[in-house]
């Protein structure tokens, strides 16, 4: 049956404008796959490339071993032939494979063998061992000598649904298929617990890199619940705070069981000088020489917290079961808020403009601590020249964080502030909160500000684009000293900046309802606005064979670095270029909310 909530799950390619889904690249809410006309990359277990059925790789011609290594035999096991992903734990899905290799005695050589792609780099387990993968597609693991294929077994999986795509001249409507397809790719009982494990892990261990994957995870139930109302995404969002909440620098433990041998001490903003843990998720790394410091990747998590409150709030069945989680979330929301409201500078233009600062910190690393800390990263592990790269780059920002801190934030992450804050601000006017009896002193004046500081950012952004042949152009940012200089934006960052544009867009009329009497309407989002967004990418990252690497239309390089799914952060702009498309929709998702329209609702999309 056809659903009344319209989306776009599309990704595109020159090949092919498809509804794609693909819930963990990043704006990648209703995502259904891999990437289009892509294969798959999220097994790596593998000897080659991923794929539903691997063929063992075929034995080299010539190999690496000497003539007298030429009778070596190996043998390889595993503890399970088959796997229902739609049933198995993740300790279920965890195949361990063992292997056995005999050499002849005449063949005296260093064995470094490769199993599913993996070096074996440990002496003790090169002549014998056993290794676990989560396996996650049929897959054929070869056990790998200098080139030689010793051995092969084969894992049966069962319950993948593979890479789903669906024509987007079908109607571009949700149907119960397209959330079925959702949750046998991303929903299965050991991706949910693989998921909270991992978010427990980095969020113990200040991993910077944790915002990414979490904000996929985080946005994706929201959307996902938004979009359906099912239950389950909010119970599978709820889980995922239950690891982020405890870590947050000012309740974190130090350790945890599952860590012993890791005992942390307390997280201190070295640069903002507090003499006491701040209520935010600091991570140290090359741009900080290896100081803690509280920073964006807190947008991250105070958006989680406030909508997974809204949710709760606006919706009286989850109210037994969460409501003290939501306003006990509401109030961590807006305390970590009141770390970064500070740094929102208002502009002298009108209507009023605003944007995120860095603050001025009370201690900066010195060039020494900057290069020192770079060095001894990568004498730890030899960077890639991609790498590399980078860690100049953000060496360089070590450097000058001092000119930094006063400059414009990335719009992505500014998108990520605007993001939190609306969800925060419609959590804080819910009825269910305001009648609580915990309602935390700063909350009426949040719920004027918030508005204000949403209209002036978002008015910032717009302030800035350009047009480039009746498209949008943008930076990644702007007003960044000259020494550092800014470029372009990105079709991953810019999948973010469109998230946050298309959550403004949906709660326009409630947040322009407090604003404009207060003199800061927010800039006019309307159909035109959107559809020329939608043509800029389009147009931009997808004139060739290959999508874009930014806005200019500059191929990427590799050619196909944007074609994949997302990895470490960066994501595929498939899903940026069908939440652009579907910007240019104003069908709204009706239903009754607290104190809200259903214009107010955002339109599910796939950004």
């Amino acid at each position: 049956m056809k659903s009344s909530i319209f989306v776009s799950l599309s990704c595109f390619s020159a090949r092919s404008v498809a509804r794609h889904a693909s819930a963990l690249g990043l704006g990648a809410i209703i995502a259904l796959g891999a990437a289009c006309g892509a294969p798959p990359n999220d097994d790596r277990s593998t000897e080659g490339t991923s794929a539903s059925s691997l063929s063992t790789s075929a034995v080299p011609a010539a190999s690496g071993l000497p003539p007298e290594c030429a009778a070596i035999r190996a043998t390889l096991t595993a503890d399970r032939d088959h796997v229902d992903r739609t049933t198995a734990s993740l300790r279920e899905a965890s195949v361990v494979l063992g292997w056995n290799i005999e050499l002849p005695p005449t063949c005296d050589v260093d064995v470094a063998p490769r199993l599913g792609g993996v070096r074996l780099d440990d002496p003790r387990m090169r002549a014998s061992g056993t290794h676990a993968f989560v396996v996650e597609h049929t897959t054929t693991f070869a056990l790998v000598v200098r080139g030689r294929t010793l051995a092969s077994h084969t894992v049966q999986v069962t319950g993948d649904p593979g890479i789903v795509t669906i024509d987007l001249a079908a109607g571009n409507q949700v149907t119960a298929a397209d959330i079925a397809a959702f949750d046998a790719k991303y929903m299965q009982p050991y991706q949910r617990e693989r998921a909270v494990l991992e978010t427990r892990y980095r969020l113990f261990h200040r991993l910077d890199s944790a915002m990414w994957e979490a904000f996929e995870w985080i946005h994706a139930m929201v959307r996902m619940y938004d979009l359906t109302h099912e239950r389950r995404y909010v119970e599978h969002l709820g889980a995922l705070l239950k690891e982020i909440l405890p870590y947050r620098d000012d309740h974190h433990p130090g350790r945890h069981s599952d860590f012993a041998e890791s005992v942390l001490p307390p997280a201190l903003d070295v640069l903002r000088a507090s003499p006491s843990p701040l209520s935010g998720w600091g991570g140290a790394g090359t741009p900080t020489a290896g100081l803690h410091t509280v920073g964006y990747a807190s947008f991250v998590y105070m958006y989680g917290l406030s909508a997974f409150a809204r949710i709760v709030m606006e919706t009286p069945s989850l109210h037994a079961s969460f409501g003290r989680d939501a306003i006990d979330d509401t109030n961590a929301a807006l305390a970590t808020d009141a770390i970064f409201a500070p740094t929102v500078a208002a502009r002298s233009t009108f209507p009023v403009e605003a944007r995120a600062l860095k603050e001025t910190f009370a201690r900066v690393p010195t060039n020494a601590e900057c290069d020192a800390y770079r060095d001894a990263l990568e004498a730890r592990e030899p960077p890639s020249d991609a790498d590399r790269a980078r860690n100049d780059t953000q060496n360089l920002a070590c450097k000058r964080i001092d000119e930094l801190a006063g400059s414009g934030v990335p719009y992505n992450y500014q998108f990520l502030y605007v993001m939190a804050s609306i969800e925060l601000w419609n959590a804080l006017r819910s009825s269910y909160y305001l009648g609580s009896g915990q309602v935390d002193p700063r909350a009426a004046l949040a719920r004027t500000a918030l508005p204000i500081r949403v209209s002036r950012m978002t008015r910032y952004f717009m302030n800035r684009l350009r047009l480039a042949d009746g498209l949008y152009v943008w930076n990644y940012g702007d007003e960044v000293p000259s020494s550092i200089g800014t470029h372009t934006e990105d079709a991953s960052h810019g999948g973010v900046d469109m998230m946050g544009l298309e959550v403004v867009r949906a709660n326009r009329i409630v947040l322009d309802a407090v604003a404009t009497p207060l003199g800061a309407p927010l800039p006019g989002l309307g159909a035109d606005v959107m559809a020329r967004f939608a043509k800029s990418f389009t147009s931009r990252l997808g004139a060739g064979s290959h999508l874009a690497d930014d806005l200019d239309g500059d191929a990427a390089s590799p050619v196909n670095k944007r074609d994949g799914p997302a990895t470490g952060g960066s994501p595929s702009p498939r899903a940026i270029v069908a939440c652009t498309t579907s910007a240019t929709r104003s069908r709204s998702v009706s239903r009754a909310t607290h104190n809200r329209t259903s214009a107010s609702r955002p339109t599910p999309r796939s950004s």
